[in-house]
């Protein structure tokens, strides 16, 4: 019986121990209503916020302290066009070695016959640490012209705590949970313990990985970057004679791309192409001799049957004039 109560004792601990915690999120979640995104300014100054900011300080703190406590996750994504690819992706990895981020992934795709500018083309996922994003992007501006460009601000900080506090309820219950399965003297009631045990275990797990997922997206930006290669860089309000200068070296590149590819294929198909002409003139001569056998063997068919008409034909089927009567078929003629 003692050992039935104390079992009920340290179940009912952990129940207090779990509201309380549970209790504490919901007032940190209340305080925090409404302002799980805040939009800010390039500076980071939170707009139309510092009055509230400054009321959570007790006006001791500047809204720069404030936003530091609270849990930023900032996303850019940005297309840049150069005309100098190499040295744009020289100055690329030197801006992010600099900044001390990572490319996480990338994207190229060069010059090949189903691209038809034969330009090339990239898109990487750069990591940036927080505090250096806005020197990498202006270090990557300075090299390329900027053709769009969206940095979107989430703020977590709401659900970050609702995390952090799940893990101190889940982390008070194991360890009360472990000392009742070192004090438990029987089979079934290890049994159970240890199922709650496991659940408990596998729940602060996944918030661990939860809480680390967060902390890397604050600590480090996202950029999508897209790069593309162009003939011509084009700024962003360009003048008459620049449009124009622009469209006229596109046209050249196309012709020169034209002839070239029609070189290409003029000289890697040569042998198809001269085997082909061989039969068509083979074809050709061919076809000529064997209307002239056929035609011969019609003129002999008819002549071995007797017919007139034959007769007065010549080999190439043409018809021979009939020759003029004589002077001494002519007085013949006119005696008779």
């Amino acid at each position: 019986m003692k050992k039935t109560l104390k079992m009920l004792s340290l179940l009912a601990l952990i129940l207090v121990i779990s509201l309380s915690a549970i209790s504490c999120s919901s007032g940190g979640d209340a305080l925090l209503d409404g302002k799980d995104r805040v939009d800010y300014s390039e500076d980071g100054s939170s707009a139309g916020s510092s009055g509230a900011l400054g009321g959570a300080t007790n006006g001791s703190g500047s809204s720069d302290t404030i936003l530091e406590d609270r849990k930023i996750i900032k996303t850019v994504h940005e297309s840049v066009q150069t005309d100098a690819y190499d040295s744009f992706m020289t100055a690329l990895g030197e801006a992010v070695s600099s900044a001390g981020g990572y490319i996480s992934s990338r994207e190229e795709r060069g010059e090949n016959y189903y691209n038809k500018n034969n330009l090339r083309h990239l898109y990487t996922v750069i990591r940036i640490p927080a505090d250096k994003l806005a020197a990498f992007t202006e270090a990557v501006d300075a090299v390329a012209v900027v053709t769009s460009f969206t940095e979107s601000v989430n703020d977590v900080t709401t659900a970050y705590i609702d995390v952090e506090s799940r893990i101190a309820v889940l982390e008070a219950e194991e360890a009360a949970l472990l000392s009742m399965l070192g004090a438990a003297t029987t089979v079934d009631t290890a049994l159970e313990i240890r199922t709650r045990l496991l659940t408990v275990q596998s729940d602060l797990a996944s918030l661990r990985n939860q809480k680390e997922s967060y902390d890397d997206r604050i600590a480090y930006s996202t950029v999508y970057l897209t790069v593309n290669e162009v003939r011509v860089a084009v700024t962003e309000n360009p003048g008459f004679l620049e449009e124009v200068r622009a469209e006229f070296s596109d046209n050249l590149y196309d012709l020169e791309r034209g002839f070239r590819a029609f070189g290409v294929w003029l000289l890697g198909d040569s042998v198809s192409i001269i085997l082909t002409l061989g039969v068509l003139v083979g074809g050709f001569f061919l076809a000529r001799f064997l209307l002239k056998r056929y035609n011969a063997y019609r003129l002999e068919r008819r002549k071995s049957v007797g017919n007139p008409i034959a007769e007065k034909q010549g080999e190439d089927g043409s018809t021979k004039p009939e020759s003029e009567p004589t002077a001494t078929e002519e007085d013949s003629s006119s005696d008779a």
